[in-house]
């Protein structure tokens, strides 16, 4: 057995992070008189390329060729001990990439990389690739580990990319200037796309990541469901070697905090008497289960940070406590057949939100995230070229809001009918003291104090969402040669069911523009103005349902060698279901007002009650709006003709809900003026769907002139549709919000 232990320590640039990594490694042979070889077929930009052709050459003359799955992997277990071979690229019936001449050992598995002549790089790093026209960017997990710990999530290596930008550094880049929603991530053969806000849906630990590629222009008819670009984290394998790795990442003002010592505001800026520190800690180890057959990958990282706010005069931090966790077993179960499957986790909690220079500590909230990807696909390279791939894929996501306070409780506004305004609504004082003064007490109510600046009271927000996708994908490649040159198809389909269960409790909130006033010690007497929002408490289960579907076929058709035509045609279906309010019509609703209204008007008229004033009066055209002016109260029973029947209409009598004999419009009498309209706690519950059916096409050109893989000229025309994010669903579940204001 061989050990090997190295340790390494470095200071990065500019931002001086220190860190310890400890790489552990062992090998063991076990079998005899057999060998193995396996490896990756790589452009010369070090990204992988699937579906080549690696042929193994015997000196007896006998060959054997392999096809590199999508991973780009190849690998032959038949070698015999002692005896030579000859491995090369072979398309198009001759050589495209280095040949390598080895002499195995008994036992000895060889692992060595193919470079594929026809895949380049050009100067900004994008990969040149002579089979189609799409500009990739790929980044390695060597270019990774070297990065510090600002920059080594996945979605900070996404920004590096010429195209990419993270302008407030959120993790949710976007791609030639989309949306920050157009970027769809997979990790493997998985979408990991938040399906509530369509952005980055998960964290990933960076020793679990074997490549990071984003696809930034003419992706083929495969990707869809993104406008902006598509990025796949491709994950690492466990191999025949057994290794393991330790990483230890710190970072802290000691070493990043305002070195110049400026009146600048940066991000490290605060209370010189805060300390604050970043540590991170990760541990990977993979190796063989049954050797050749079976192996394993498994890696955790720990993160405990703090993180001052930026905000001049607080010294609060936002803190944070998780785990970044992953596992994979890859299992070859023939020369044809793989099976892989993995799961990924990253709880993680943060305190310290909400919080500004003038917050009291009461006001802030804590962030709780947890997500669960879980895969399992299958692999088979036929004979003839052929390539089959499948994936199964389940993600869940849950995302908890919950304020820091303990005096946190769903609150509600009482509304009752305004005293001052026919058909308003009033609100009263939802706190626990007179006039919601914090000095004397209140605790309930997240009030911001305009005068002076400061925040009291718990944060008027708490939610639990819960986001799922079960979604299965399936494609088909194959290649074949003719007269007409070369051809590789491929054809696929792809479904999704996702999902948002939305808890949601949104308290009132009180703005104090208020002074203390002149009068009696104790008395407490303030002037100014207050204003109260509030919202409508959603009352029904705010749930959206989505399920899409996609259909794709692609041709890679190269006439001549340095001459590639892309075609493609992708479908895509979508509908959304959510919850929302049955439909009314407002005119209608209108009208039927205008009817009751008119009729109060001629019972008025007829009972001498109109005043010259009034919009009742047949000498003044009516207004369309609800009777007034009237010189009297209007009876609700009236018998002139002694014949024991009421000569007042049904419609208008019935507006004396007291029964008194007459008709006010003031009061809840003058409430009933409006019956016809939907008020907002009278709207039903029903369901809307959303549904979109979109043809995609695609065509490109991929021109090598010099036919060396040195220089491509390309050109790409293509049509993409945006996914719906689940959230958009829950706009009409929403609770209205309403505002009140208050003049003590």
């Amino acid at each position: 057995m061989r050990t090997e232990v190295s340790r390494a320590c470095r200071v990065v640039a500019l931002l001086i992070v220190p860190c310890l990594q400890a790489h552990l490694s062992f090998a063991a042979e076990t079998r005899k008189g057999v060998a193995a070889v396996q490896g990756h077929v790589l452009a010369r930009s070090g990204a992988v390329v699937a579906g080549v052709t690696v042929r193994i050459a015997e000196s007896s003359g006998a060959n054997v060729d392999l096809i590199t799955d999508a991973e780009g992997a190849f690998r032959h277990d038949g070698l015999v001990a002692g005896r030579t071979y000859t491995l090369e690229i072979v398309a198009e019936g001759r050589g495209r990439g280095g040949t390598r001449t080895l002499t195995p050992r008994p036992g000895e598995v060889i692992n060595l990389d193919l470079i594929h002549v026809g895949q380049t790089t050009d100067s900004a790093g994008a990969p040149i690739d002579s089979e189609g026209a799409a500009t990739r960017t790929r980044y390695d997990a060597r270019f990774i580990d070297g990065l510090p710990i600002i920059g080594h999530n996945y979605q900070d290596v996404l920004a590096l990319a010429p195209g990419v930008e993270d302008p407030d550094g959120d993790g949710r880049p976007n791609v030639r200037g989309s949306r920050d929603t157009g970027l769809l991530s997979r990790f493997d053969r998985g979408d990991t796309t938040d399906p509530a806000t369509g952005t980055f849906g998960m964290n990933l630990n960076p020793l679990a990541i074997d490549s990071v590629e984003v696809v930034t222009a003419g992706a083929p008819a495969e990707y869809g469901r993104a406008v902006g670009g598509f990025a796949k984290i491709a994950t690492r394998s466990g191999g025949n070697d057994l290794e393991g790795r330790l990483v230890l990442y710190w970072m802290g003002r000691f070493l990043d905090g305002d070195g110049a010592d400026n009146d600048d505001i940066v991000r490290f800026d605060g209370d010189d008497e805060v300390g604050w520190h970043d540590f991170r800690a990760a541990a990977a180890v993979g190796g063989p289960i049954l050797k050749d057959r079976l192996w394993y990958f498994v890696t955790l990282e720990s993160l405990n940070t703090e993180e001052p706010t930026g905000q001049v005069g607080t010294g609060e931090l936002i803190t944070s406590r998780g785990v970044y966790g992953f596992g994979k077993l890859t299992w070859q179960v023939d020369g044809i057949h793989k099976l892989g499957l993995q799961v990924a986790a990253d709880p993680r909690r943060f305190e310290g939100f909400g919080l500004f220079p003038l917050s009291s500590d009461d006001s802030g909230f804590s962030l709780e995230q947890r997500a669960l990807d879980a895969q399992l696909h299958w692999t088979a390279a036929m004979s003839g070229g052929v390539m089959l791939e499948a994936a199964v894929t389940s993600f869940e996501s849950d995302v908890t809001e919950e304020p820091t306070s303990s005096f946190f409780k769903p609150t509600e506004v009482l509304l009752i009918a305004s005293p001052s305004s026919l058909g308003g609504v009033a609100a009263l004082y939802p706190c626990e003291t007179f006039n919601c003064d914090e000095t004397a007490g209140e605790r309930s109510i997240y009030q911001f104090d305009f005068l002076s600046g400061r925040v009291t009271g718990p944060y008027y927000r708490s939610s639990d969402d819960e986001r799922g996708r079960h979604a299965l994908r399936a494609d088909v490649s194959w290649g074949y040669e003719g007269a007409g040159g070369t051809h590789r198809l491929k054809a696929g389909m792809e479904i999704a069911d996702e999902t948002l269960n939305s808890d949601l409790v949104t308290n009132p909130i009180l703005y104090d523009l208020t002074a203390p006033a002149f009068g009696p010690p104790g008395s407490n007497r303030i002037s100014g103005f207050q204003l109260l929002q509030t919202v409508q408490q959603a009352e029904r289960q705010r749930e959206v349902q989505g399920f899409s579907s996609g259909l794709y076929l692609s041709d890679s058709w190269k006439p001549w060698s340095n001459l590639v035509f892309t075609f493609g045609l992708r479908f895509d279906t979508e509908e959304v279901d959510a919850p929302g309010f049955a439909p009314f019509d407002p005119v209608q609703e209108r009208n039927r007002s205008i009817t009751l209204w008119q009729a109060v008007c001629q019972e008025a008229v007829r009972q001498g009650l109109v005043s010259p004033f009034s919009n009742c009066n047949p000498l003044n055209t009516y207004d369309g709006q609800p009777p007034r002016n009237f010189s009297g109260f209007l009876s609700s029973y009236l018998d002139q003709n002694m014949d024991g029947v009421n000569d007042v209409p049904p419609q208008v009598s019935a507006l004396d809900l007291d029964g008194d004999g007459i008709i006010v419009n003031f009061g809840i009498e003058g409430q009933e003026f409006f019956k016809h309209f939907t008020t907002l706690d009278e709207r039903e519950a029903g369901n809307f769907e959303i549904g979109n059916s979109n043809w995609s096409p695609r065509v490109g050109v991929s021109w090598d002139p010099m036919n060396d893989g040195q220089t491509r000229l390309y050109a790409h025309w293509g049509r993409y549709y945006d996914r719906i994010p689940l959230e958009l669903g829950l706009a009409d579940s929403d609770g209205a919000t309403m505002s009140f204001g208050f003049t003590p």
